[in-house]
This record gives structure tokens, C-alpha cells and sequence, in this order.
């Protein structure tokens, strides 16, 4: 350093020769002083650039990477260990190419870069250290030397599987609520049906002695009739259109009816064997969930011995929990339990994604085999239930599910032994549904009960009839999905023209409206159809009786 006259440190580089006489004697010195404060700045600012971009290099979440054209990794960023698991040295100098999971996505990303020189968003597929394969998104450039030559491809990947993952989640939500919203339609539409055969086979069976071998035939389809009911229920909650309530439910009967059913869809090389030795199967249960536990769970052991056939054990039996096997199962305490436990002889379940399979939306199956929902469903209702599930599974030897529900001491609902005579009375009812089967039948019900009915299709000339006579009928039954009006917007007109006057309001299904907002409205009973008669105008003498109450 050199000190300037106004006290500045100057760096320089110097150089010196000796002054020699012509003897060789040293005489003197010659020295050459160059200012070294440009060169000495510009080598710090490349310091200071190589560190800012090393700092990036090592810190960026996007992986970068340099690649020869045989595929070879020159470079790659340290963020890859986060992606596919890889520590960059184990990388280095081998070929990126091994990591693709489809050769062909490899194939036309080369054709890709070579035709343009860069590409930008091209979406591929790695396979992980451990195997599993992950989406990413690249962003390359084809670097070229002088002459032209192409001598490597730089760029970025970007994992975009929890993208994926999330997209996945979206089109399977909007599909699932493109189903719900079919089931509620085929659901009205059905149950409208439905209560159309089951009102008039009850009117049948009323007026067909016991002896007469038809009444058997009319029992049957009575019998039926209420089976698609219970279907109708079960398809609008596989859709979660419908609100479920707990009842003492014997699970054996379910566990049977449902093998039975899923016996013609399952392959004829998986045997189905049933052990049902349980002494108490009553549970506070759904019984269209129950069923809808157990049909997932036997899909997903079908799929699992799909190719190759197998066994699938389905056993119910009892169990007694203390403080120690209680700790196995999430969320329960020491008692008396039902368990259900599903086997499979399949191909098992992968060890390092058996923590995720009650995960909704995760699947290791297509699109075309299956939602990734039906395992997040099973594991919904079992908590729904105060249940508790558990899996294991061992690669090539099968899975083994088991769910456990709580017994309990509460009976069932006994079924009636000798019909009581149904009640009756003399109102005046106005009864208001589009479906004209439907209107027919309900008039007839109604009328052998000693009631006077009007019975109407259109809620527009309804509502001109109340408005011309508010007092004329004691009572108004309406549909809910009719074209004109719907029957909730018909019973707020009808109750601003005569405040307090009884209504019930039917519906085979709607999303607009429930129990609950039925008596918000001041409607005094809301019926699901299809309509049973006993219930029906036990409903109908209940309203009457109540006066000015809602019930």
C-alpha cells in the first residue's frame, strides 16, 4: 500500500530491476508502482457475486441443474434432496435420464428442446430415492457453444405434487358435488315413485282379505318398495345429501345383507367367508353407513386380489377392552365393543404409505379404479360412530382391517304386532302435489280416513283458492319441488294470508329445505317421502290436534 498525500491507502503492485554498472556492481533500483484499486475492486465485486449466487444456489427451493446432452448431471442444486431424496454429490456425473419414471416424457422433452432451444412449464415425472414417483414442472435451455454446437441444457424443476394433489382434490370435490346434486334429483324423482306404489299397496292390502293369496304378492311389493327406500337413503348419503341419526341397530343382519349383495360383483376367484359368532351386535348406529363401511372395505379387498383371486374373511365378533388394548384404538376407553374385521389374502399395502390411506383423495389405484374417498369415508363414519379402525398389512400376505363400535344395552325398536287402527277425523284438506299418481293416491288414503279432500296440482290456483276463502280448509299438505312454486314459497303466501293455519310440507328431496327450516317458517310438520300411511296421518291427526302450535 502506498499513502497517498491526502492520506488515502492506495494498493498497487509493484515491480523492480537493479542499476548495474558494466562490472556488475548494484547502484541503484528500478521501480514500477501500478494502482491496483480497479483491479482489486472488480475482483471483490466478483467475490461478492459468486457468494450472492452460491447463497442462492444452495438456498433456492426450485432445483437448478446442468445437464450434458447424454443426460449426465454436471450441476445440480441442493434443494433435489427435498424433492426425490438425493444428496447432490450422490448425483453428480450420473445420468438424469435414470430418474425419469417414463421414457417416453424423456424422449419428448429432448425433441422438445431441440426443435426450439428452450422449453417452458414442461411437466414430467421422477421416481424418489425410495421409488415414488413425483411430478415436476421444467424450465430448460439449450446452450449452444460458438460454432453452434450444443454443448448441455440448463434449467429449473419445480416439484408441483402437492399442486397436482390439490388440483386432484378440486375436479374430485366438483365431481363429487356433480354426483350429489344427480342423486338428489334421481332421489326426488324416485322416492315420488316409490310413494305412489307403496300408498296404493297399502290401500290394496286393506282391501284384499288374508285369505286371499294376492295379499301375499301385495306384502311382497310393500316389502320391496320399502328395501329401495332404504336405498334411495343410502345413495343420498354415499353422496352426503342426507343427515343421519343414531339408532339401536344389530349389525349381523347388516353384515349379512351386504355380502349378499356384493357377492355378484366380486369375481368368482375370491371366495367370501363369513364368521358371525358375536353373542350382542346391538350398536347406536346408521344402518345405511354400517353397509357403507362395509362395501368400501370389501372394494378395497377386491382390488387387492383383483388379478390374482384369494380369500376375503369378514368376521363380527365381541370384545372386551381395559385400560392396556383400549390404548391401541385412537379414541377409545376401556369396555364392551363389536368388532368388524375385514381380511384380505391380496398383495398388501406398502409399508411407507400405510399412515396415509384414511387420507382423502390419497390412492394408489387409477382414476378408473377408484376416488382415493372410499377409506377417508370408512374412517369418517367409524369416528362418527364413537368407533375406532385400525389396518395392518404385510406385502404379499394381505390386510387386515378392524373397526370397533360400542355396544350397546338400548333396544331396538320393537316392530308392531297387531296394526292399531289408524286415527281418523273430519277436516277439510287441501292436498297440493304435481305428480297426479301421487295426488290420487293421498286423496283416497285420506278419505278412508273420514277426512274431506280437495286435491289440486298447480300451487299458483292453490293460492287463488285460499286467498278467495282463507277459512275454507282446516289443513294444507304440500309437495316441496313443484314447477311454478316451490311448496315452501307456497306455505309463506298461504300463512301471510291467514297467519297461523296448519301446514305439512313433503318432499322426496331438496337442498333448500329440512325439518328444522320447515318450523322457521312456521310449517307444522315436514314429512320425507315416499309417504307411509300409518305415519302419514298419524302425522296428519298430530298437526290437527296441536292447534295453534308448531309442532
Amino acid at each position: 500500500l502506498l499513502i497517498s498525500r491526502d492520506g488515502r491507502e492506495i494498493p498497487i503492485i509493484d515491480s523492480g530491476a537493479p542499476i548495474l554498472t558494466n562490472d556488475g556492481e548494484i547502484i541503484g533500483v528500478v521501480l514500477v508502482f501500478q494502482d491496483d484499486t480497479k483491479r482489486r475492486a472488480s475482483q471483490q465485486a466478483i467475490e461478492e457475486s459468486e457468494k450472492k449466487y452460491r447463497n442462492i444456489f444452495e438456498n433456492i427451493q426450485d432445483v437448478y441443474y446442468e445437464a450434458s446432452m447424454d443426460g449426465t448431471i454436471l450441476e445440480i442444486s441442493p434443494s433435489i434432496e427435498k424433492v426425490l431424496g438425493y444428496k447432490r454429490k450422490e448425483l453428480i456425473g450420473k445420468s438424469l435420464y435414470d430418474i425419469y419414471t417414463n421414457p417416453e416424457e424423456r424422449d419428448e422433452l429432448l425433441e422438445a428442446i431441440l426443435e426450439s432451444g428452450k422449453i417452458a412449464n414442461f411437466e414430467v415425472h421422477l421416481t424418489d430415492k425410495d421409488g415414488s414417483q413425483y411430478s415436476v414442472e421444467l424450465n430448460s435451455t439449450l446452450q449452444r457453444d460458438q460454432k453452434g454446437n450444443t454443448v448441455k441444457i440448463i434449467g429449473s424443476m419445480r416439484d408441483i405434487s402437492e399442486r397436482k394433489r390439490l388440483e386432484a382434490m378440486l375436479r374430485q370435490s366438483q365431481k363429487m358435488e356433480a354426483i350429489g346434486s344427480l342423486a338428489g334429483g334421481i332421489a326426488h324423482e324416485f322416492n315420488n315413485i316409490l310413494g305412489t306404489i307403496i300408498g296404493n299397496t297399502e290401500l290394496a292390502i286393506n282391501d284384499v282379505p288374508e285369505s286371499n293369496p294376492a295379499r301375499e304378492c301385495l306384502e311382497e311389493i310393500q316389502l320391496a318398495s320399502l328395501r329401495a327406500k332404504e336405498i334411495v337413503r343410502q345413495l343420498l348419503g354415499f353422496a352426503r345429501k342426507s343427515v343421519f341419526q343414531l339408532m339401536p341397530v344389530q349389525i349381523s343382519s347388516i353384515v349379512s345383507e351386504t355380502l349378499n349383495l356384493i357377492r355378484a360383483s366380486i369375481p368368482t376367484t375370491i371366495e367370501i367367508r363369513r364368521n358371525i359368532s358375536c353373542k350382542s351386535d346391538t350398536v347406536m348406529a346408521d344402518s345405511s353407513q354400517i353397509n357403507l363401511v362395509l362395501l368400501n372395505l370389501c372394494a378395497n379387498a377386491k382390488n387387492a386380489m383383483q388379478e390374482e383371486g384369494g380369500v376375503l374373511e369378514v368376521n363380527l365378533e365381541n370384545t372386551t377392552l381395559d385400560e392396556t388394548s383400549a390404548a391401541r384404538y385412537e379414541g377409545l376407553g376401556p369396555g364392551n365393543y363389536l368388532k368388524l374385521t375385514v381380511k384380505d389374502s391380496g398383495h398388501g399395502i406398502d409399508p411407507k404409505i400405510i399412515d396415509r390411506i384414511f387420507e382423502p383423495y390419497f390412492t394408489t389405484t387409477s382414476l378408473a379404479e377408484g376416488t382415493g374417498m372410499g377409506l377417508a369415508v370408512v374412517h369418517g363414519i367409524v369416528k362418527n360412530h364413537n368407533g375406532a379402525i385400525t389396518v395392518a398389512s404385510e406385502p404379499g400376505k394381505g390386510t387386515v382391517f378392524e373397526v370397533l363400535f360400542p355396544l350397546t344395552e338400548a333396544k331396538m325398536a320393537q316392530e308392531a304386532g297387531e296394526p292399531e287402527a289408524l286415527p281418523t277425523g273430519n277436516e277439510k284438506i287441501l292436498f297440493v302435489d304435481d305428480e297426479t299418481s301421487l295426488v290420487k293416491m293421498a286423496k283416497r288414503m285420506l278419505e278412508m280416513q273420514g277426512y274431506r279432500v280437495e286435491a289440486k296440482s298447480d300451487p299458483i290456483e292453490v293460492l287463488e283458492l285460499v286467498r278467495s276463502e282463507p277459512r275454507r280448509f282446516d289443513l294444507v299438505i304440500t309437495d316441496m319441488t313443484m314447477p311454478q312454486m316451490t311448496g315452501d314459497k307456497l306455505a309463506k303466501e298461504i300463512l301471510n294470508i291467514r297467519p297461523g293455519m296448519p301446514i305439512i310440507l313433503c318432499s322426496g328431496y331438496s337442498e333448500n329445505i329440512d325439518a328444522e327450516k320447515a318450523r322457521a317458517l312456521g310449517i307444522r310438520k315436514y314429512i320425507e317421502k315416499p309417504l307411509n300411511m300409518s305415519n302419514f296421518v298419524a302425522s296428519i291427526r298430530k298437526v290437527l290436534d296441536a292447534g295453534g302450535s308448531v309442532a
